[in-house]
């Protein structure tokens, strides 16, 4: 049976919520565990209490109970008892959790926003307590932050007709379809969606000079490019399509994607992205084989590039402004409003829509041991990692997600192009922000898919993607993803930092430690910058593939 994305009729409503929090005291123990309605705070000193007050709640009422950072609490409240849940994970991360039996689910504010409580609580004029974990005042000002924060993004969703979901993306593909979606979509079957995946990449990040620089160096990003590239662009309509082995009915104007053989010319700045065998997302020359997204291989043949051999291609025979009235509504309520609440509320929605019509079919629960199957991963009291295998999602067309990224990443490299061309010193790039060394290029605008400058600075050096720093007379931008912001200058200038973090529960599990425990973590550099080829002066150079 051919299953339809279709649109959704019916006034969005609110959703049923609590928030829960849990202190612990940095050893596994976990001191005190709050929970709060809206109206009443409810406090408890052990599990069992805690849970069997949860269990007390009507279990035919659908209740969303919100914490931040929830598998954290999950594991202060449940360990020992997890078989009362079912979780899901995405990756490494926790959907939700649902206790068995029930319609009470435990979700995540970091899957709608991630910020923590005391950014939330700035945002809803609720400040956060100085922590001390021995305290219930300290804890239900959590639990009221995290209720309230909630409960503004719930009341802010229903005014734009939409439900509060366990994710902001499962949220903006709600509104979608409540408002926006006037067809149905047919999802493709599995043997086109796997040829569909290998088309799918991410945001380009490179380093383009390893050395110390000092100069006019300018850090520019790019307004909404998810966004813009969704308002401004025709999409492939999903419904109808052909798949052709060999170059019949092939053009470079068609709709769709090429599996194909190239071969690029040599330049400093290529266009095609390209998996590396590290599983890296490089942009090299050479001859080499892949399946891109059609606009990026025209954009590729305009540069140079030859196609030697087609495998397969894709062609969809029609195409539509899908995303036009969807982005510009929400754009145009961010313009107008006063209200931060609402232009929150509109921005996370415009960034969080794409994704979703590329979601997988894989995912993890943790199962009973007596249900193992030989898909597990790691155990603990007596339960499992389980991977499952579902089908696709109804809204897994994937052709929307691929040319939302691989428009985004050609409208960047016009930005790196005229960098280049203008003969200043590329350095970095990163998916919506570049940064060079010269003059002031470009003129500043508010309007989507513009530019604005995020800095100017006088010293920088870039060691690996994501990691680097920036310094000017006023103020310096020390960035190294993983690692604490407040620790990030010390990793840069020395290698190393050692920090505490807690034991999460699939580390724990592989080294058979509890959970939530804190325990010094030593961090040390040894990464090496692999995605181009660093040349005597410091400079790189794309990679040759062949």
């Amino acid at each position: 049976m051919n299953k339809k994305l279709k649109p959704i009729n019916g006034k969005a409503k609110n959703i049923k919520l609590m928030s829960i929090d849990t202190e612990d005291d940095s050893k596994g123990n976990v001191i005190l565990i709050g929970i709060y309605d809206g109206s009443s705070y409810y406090s408890f000193e052990n599990q069992e209490n805690a849970i069997e007050f949860l269990l007390s709640l009507n279990p035919k009422s659908n209740t969303y109970i919100w914490a931040t950072n929830l598998m954290y609490d999950l594991v202060n409240i449940f360990y020992g008892y997890f078989y009362l849940l079912e979780i899901i994970f995405n990756g490494s991360n926790v959907v939700c959790a649902k206790l068995k039996g029930t319609n009470i689910y435990f979700c995540d504010t970091l899957n709608h926003s991630k910020i923590s409580v005391k950014e939330m609580g700035e945002i809803i004029g609720l400040k956060k307590l100085e922590f001390n974990p021995d305290s219930k005042s300290y804890n239900k000002r959590d639990c009221e932050i995290t209720y309230n924060f909630m409960k503004v993004l719930d009341n802010y969703y229903n005014k734009l007709n939409t439900s509060c979901k366990f994710t902001i993306a499962s949220t903006a593909l709600d509104l979608f379809r409540r408002n926006y979606l006037s067809i149905n979509i047919s999802k493709p079957k599995d043997e086109i969606i796997e040829l569909l995946k290998k088309s799918y990449y991410g945001g380009r990040c490179e380093i383009f000079n390893m050395n110390k620089i000092k100069g006019e160096i300018y850090y520019y990003d790019i307004n909404s490019l998810y966004p813009y590239i969704m308002l401004n662009n025709l999409f492939p309509n999903p419904n109808h399509f052909e798949l052709y082995y060999g170059d019949e009915n092939f053009s470079l104007d068609n709709f769709g994607v090429c599996a194909c053989e190239i071969t690029t010319t040599e330049n400093y700045l290529p266009v095609l992205p390209y998996k590396s065998d590290s599983g890296k997302l490089i942009f090299p020359i050479g001859t080499f084989s892949g399946v891109w997204a059609l606009p990026e291989i025209k954009k590729a043949v305009e540069k140079g590039y030859k196609i030697n051999h087609i495998f397969f291609h894709i062609k969809y025979k029609y195409a539509d402004y899908y995303f036009k009235q969807y982005v510009n509504d929400l754009y145009s309520k961010r313009l107008e409003t006063d209200d931060k609440y609402m232009n929150m509320v509109c921005k996370i929605l415009l960034n969080s829509l794409y994704g979703k019509f590329a979601q997988g079919n894989e995912s993890y629960k943790l199962v009973p041991l007596s249900e193992c199957d030989g898909n597990e991963l790691y155990c603990i009291d007596n339960m499992v990692f389980k991977k499952i295998i579902r089908d696709y999602p109804v809204h897994s067309n994937f052709i929307w997600s691929i040319y939302t990224t691989s428009l985004a990443r050609l409208h960047l490299f016009s930005y790196l192009e005229e960098v280049y061309k203008k003969g200043y010193k590329l350095l970095y790039c990163d998916t919506d922000s570049i940064i060079y060394e010269g003059k002031k290029l470009f003129d500043e605008s508010n309007n989507l898919g513009g530019v604005k400058i995020e800095g100017k600075f006088s010293e920088g050096m870039f060691l690996l993607p994501k990691m680097y720093y920036l310094k000017s007379k006023k103020y310096e931008v020390y960035t190294a993803k993983g690692i604490p912001k407040y620790l990030s200058k010390d990793f840069i200038e020395f290698g190393k930092v050692e920090f505490e973090k807690p034991i999460k529960l699939r580390e724990g599990l592989r080294r058979n430690i509890k959970p939530n425990l804190w325990v010094k973590h030593l961090k040390q550099n040894k990464g090496i910058y692999d995605k181009r080829e660093i040349i005597e002066d410091g400079s790189t150079f794309p990679l040759t593939v062949f």
